[in-house]
């Protein structure tokens, strides 16, 4: 006997749709940059990982989209 009525889990197709939005939002965040320098038979690099907020609309739309499937 429970006290609680039952919660039916989300559906698998919900689960991926939300999965799949988080990792949207992310690649649209981060930016990166790479710059490459050969000088004497050397090497050097320059690796900047930046994030930066992505515009609501897009998130409003992505959100849209993923309720949609």
């Amino acid at each position: 006997m429970t006290c609680c009525p039952a919660v039916r889990p989300p559906d698998r197709h919900v689960a991926l749709g939300a999965v799949a939005l988080v990792a949207a939002v992310t690649w649209l965040q981060t930016r990166v940059d790479l710059h490459l320098h050969r000088a004497g038979g050397r090497t050097d690099y320059d690796l900047r990982i930046a994030k930066h907020p992505t515009d609501p609309a897009t998130v409003h739309t992505l959100a849209e989209l993923a309720a949609e499937h």
